[in-house]
């Protein structure tokens, strides 16, 4: 029989709470994120789904993209500042996610392998998001 006084209940309870605390905190932190998008690359051009009806985002808006490649050759894709590594022809991916910190223009491009130029571009208008009234 195992007897607990008030003087070793304080301890135990402060290294219990120690314990659990950390790990319940692992899963409060992660991504945000606001929209999800497949972008695929042909030899054609390449595919937005959802279709790009609009080519605006708001500020502090975060996009999980995933890039598919099915060319057949192989191709890079970048918004911003990131950029993948050439995807393999005929199925290569790579999933990232872009976040829309300052307004102003947002430019996307594609290329074919380590050839300089851009086989495909695009931009998106960043504004800051309407105010509440």
């Amino acid at each position: 029989m195992i007897v607990i006084t008030r003087a070793w209940l304080a301890p135990v309870v402060a290294v219990g709470l120690a314990l659990v605390v950390p790990f319940t905190a692992f899963g409060t932190t992660g991504t945000q994120t606001d929209l999800k998008e497949l972008v695929t690359l042909t030899d054609k051009g390449v595919v937005w789904r959802p279709a790009l009806h609009r080519r605006t985002a708001t500020t502090g808006t975060t996009v999980k993209l995933h890039v598919v490649n099915k060319a057949s050759q192989p191709h890079w894709f970048a918004i911003g500042k990131r950029k993948t590594k050439p995807l393999a022809a005929g199925g290569g991916s790579a999933t990232f996610f872009y976040s829309f910190t300052k307004p102003g223009t947002v430019i996307w491009r594609t290329g074919m392998g380590d050839v300089a130029g851009p086989a495909f571009h695009g931009a998106f208008k960043v504004v800051f998001p309407p105010h509440f009234h």
